[in-house]
């Protein structure tokens, strides 16, 4: 059985589907990708999947677009897959139009968060709710990542209930072991990023783009700094220039924000994580955040807005504190209130770690996306 897994860029196949491929090609599928190449191509065949080159760009591009979808369907055509699977906005749209012009036999979706959201102005909401539309005419099943979007696909007409299923989010969580707080390890890691054994940190681990509530963050930290001055701010995450709202590095220094660390992208994330003190998500829009649950794993309280996904992630009071969306202020007393409560921030650590055990292994989703497929293709479940 030949199977293919489409997303925008090689990125988000090797960090957010790479697990799942390596799952289904044990047992006994031909797995293959297809993304717009970068330097995690050579780690992705190093695995055993047979990786395409697709020349995606992330920016809206019509005349890029088509040959982008001219690529997918004469890709389609030659390896007569079985199964057809797309991810993310551009990726999920021109993976499954290419799928079904193609008469793949089987064609799901996993919907990572619907790019649309309150806060949109109304005409680019309708924008991607059509497209959305149109997505989910060309697919079979779709899965959500949070309970929300499955209510919203439902209630949009976008599916029927038995065509669209909640999975959840899903980390590896054998790489997110917490460190002991007072560990060598986790100084040495501090020292060598330039941090200080009294230094208190807070830290942050995503693209660098506003809508991930960086200007926030650093509105926060600013004001913290005056009754904190050991505060110190880690941000983790690469640059993303083909985003319109992507931020640099200098924009905090405009905004007089000093002493932050930029560490870039890094593979070393439970290292990243282990010198923090709170973890701080502030954003405008997600789908079930990949590094709360890391977070949270780790045992480090959590910091995040009120949007769907992140409210999912985190339970309000217990593993975190949940605060509006842009809002600066109130950012900033969430992040005062576990750093000044030593026993408070420990008890949010260890309920975060519980419940990252509980809900966020991503073994445990993997079997229920293979017999989908099994399902759709008429086949027994396996075990």
């Amino acid at each position: 059985m030949k199977l293919c897994h489409v997303a925008t860029v090689d990125l988000s196949i090797r960090f957010l589907i790479n697990n799942l491929l390596l799952y289904i090609k044990e047992r006994g599928w031909d797995v293959h990708a297809a993304a717009s190449p970068g330097e995690y191509v050579p780690v992705i065949e190093g695995e055993g999947i047979s990786f395409h080159q697709v020349p995606f760009t992330r920016r809206m591009a019509p005349f890029s677009d088509l040959i982008s979808l001219v690529t997918l369907i004469r890709l389609f055509r030659s390896e007569k897959f079985d199964v057809v699977h797309v991810h993310t906005p551009k990726g999920s749209f021109i993976g499954s139009l290419a799928a079904f012009i193609t008469r793949t036999p089987v064609r799901f979706y996993t919907i990572h968060g619907f790019y649309f959201h309150p806060d949109m102005p109304a005409y680019k909401a309708r924008f991607y709710r059509f497209f959305e539309f149109l997505t989910s005419r060309f697919v079979d099943h779709a899965f959500t990542v949070n309970r929300e979007d499955r209510a919203t696909a439902i209630r949009l007409g976008y599916y029927p209930e038995e065509r669209i299923t909640y999975l959840g989010g899903g980390i590896d969580l054998s790489q997110f072991i917490p460190f002991e707080r007072s560990s060598s390890r986790r100084a040495e890691i501090r020292r060598s990023i330039g941090f200080t054994t009294g230094d208190r940190i807070v830290g942050f681990i995503g693209r660098l783009v506003k809508e991930k509530g960086l200007v926030e963050l650093f509105k926060a930290y600013k004001s913290l700094k005056e009754r904190m001055p050991n505060l110190r701010l880690l941000i983790v995450g690469p640059m993303d220039p083909d985003k319109g709202d992507a931020i640099s590095p200098s924009i905090a220094s405009h905004m007089g924000v000093e002493d932050v660390v930029f560490a870039g992208m890094r593979l070393d994330v439970p290292d990243m994580l282990s010198v923090m003190d709170v973890f701080v998500l502030p954003s405008y829009r997600e789908g079930f955040p990949q590094s709360l649950m890391e977070a949270s794993a780790m045992g480090i309280p959590v910091v995040t807005t009120n949007v769907r996904g992140c409210r999912e992630a985190v339970e309000e009071g217990r593993t975190g504190i949940i605060v509006p969306v842009r809002d600066s202020s109130c950012l900033a007393e969430a992040i005062h209130t576990i750093l000044t409560n030593p026993v408070l921030a420990r008890r949010m650590g260890e309920a975060g770690r519980r419940k990252a055990l509980a809900e966020f292994d991503e073994r445990l989703k993997f079997p229920i996306i293979q017999n989908a497929y099994l399902k759709m293709m008429g086949m027994p479940s396996e075990v």
